[in-house]
């Protein structure tokens, strides 16, 4: 759904705020391909899934501030060896 990338984030931003133990990975991740879904719409000739992952790698670059670190994770986990170059120009931006 629509609203779920804005709710990753907010829960996200409680945890952190709080003080409690919840890691930036996960919640990153989420928080990305939540917002890489809503924006789905605006690239309606791409394929659905290279849209969620561009957002993911986008959030996540952002969140942890080391383009290379973040695309080579996120290739490694999903084992999306094609869409490496659109992952590192999605992290530069």
């Amino acid at each position: 759904p629509y609203w779920f990338g804005p709710a990753k984030f907010a829960t996200t931003l409680a945890t952190a705020s709080s003080g409690l133990p919840g890691g930036i990975f996960a919640p990153s991740l989420a928080t990305g391909a939540g917002l890489g879904a809503v924006l789905r719409p605006l690239f309606p000739n791409d394929p659905g899934g290279a849209v969620v992952l561009l957002g993911m790698v986008a959030y996540f670059t952002g969140v942890v501030r080391a383009p290379l670190t973040a695309v080579i994770i996120i290739v490694e986990a999903t084992a999306s060896r094609g869409l490496i170059l659109p992952l590192f120009l999605a992290a530069l931006i």
